[in-house]
């Protein structure tokens, strides 16, 4: 795989460690267990985007719409990761001010 083609995986991993506390509460769980659940279902969001992705030729240079798929693959897997937390008990946390 080229690293063009991992480019955007890597780049919403990393969007996803940089939040300092999970944007996902539990009853009963720590902040700790909570970052690794909310972890866990983003990388089973991305394994479950990525090839499609990929197969889809978004990843091409020449591609025109590359912008837009990106967008959409980000918007996917971030819906699939809010689904993935739900199934596993989890509400959204308040955002602070």
């Amino acid at each position: 795989m080229s690293p063009r083609r991992l480019a955007p995986a890597a780049l919403l991993l990393l969007a996803a460690c940089a939040s300092p506390t999970p944007p996902w509460t539990k009853a009963g769980v720590s902040s700790e267990q909570a970052a690794a659940d909310y972890l866990a279902c983003r990388r089973w969001a991305d394994s479950q985007v990525m090839p499609a992705y990929e197969d889809s030729g978004s990843g091409n240079d020449a591609n025109p719409v590359r912008g837009h798929d990106r967008e959409r693959m980000k918007q996917k897997v971030g819906f699939l990761a809010a689904e993935c937390m739900s199934v596993r008990g989890y509400a959204p946390a308040k955002r602070q001010p």
